[in-house]
């Protein structure tokens, strides 16, 4: 018997949305393509962990899974480059809103800290640092 433990991988297709994500079902989670890929449909296969989205048989995505409901994975470098320039001159990142609320003190941060990771106001532009933290 092999030594490393075996993932069952499942594989389904999904049509990319007009902004540049698609939802796996299974946890009503979306994961960002590059926004090319905007209306084509794609295979998706993911196990536990990994999340590997394709088109025409190339890899054109990955993401560390998660089972958050109607949260968002997304990668800075799959936006159009005009989101990623707002994003930018509006600041409005979550690390933006940790360094402010740590200048005003230990309290306001964790409190924005709830914030950011509530339904309701989550973030929708997620870095890579963010996505290695498990958000």
């Amino acid at each position: 018997m092999p030594d490393d433990k075996y993932f069952i991988s499942h594989a389904v297709k999904a049509k990319i949305q007009r902004n540049y994500h698609l939802t796996l079902g299974e946890d009503w989670h979306h994961y960002s393509v590059p926004f090319s890929f905007i209306g084509k449909t794609v295979s998706v296969i993911y196990d536990t962990d990994i999340v590997e989205i394709y088109h025409d048989h190339k890899r054109i995505a990955l993401h560390i899974r998660s089972f958050k409901p109607h949260a968002f994975t997304s990668i800075k470098e799959h936006m159009p480059e005009s989101h990623q320039r707002y994003a930018e001159q509006q600041g409005w990142t979550a690390e933006y809103f940790l360094e402010q609320a740590i200048k005003i003190g230990s309290a306001t941060h964790l409190y924005m800290e709830g914030v950011l990771k509530s339904k309701k106001y989550r973030n929708k532009l997620i870095t890579p640092a963010l996505v290695s933290s498990g958000w």
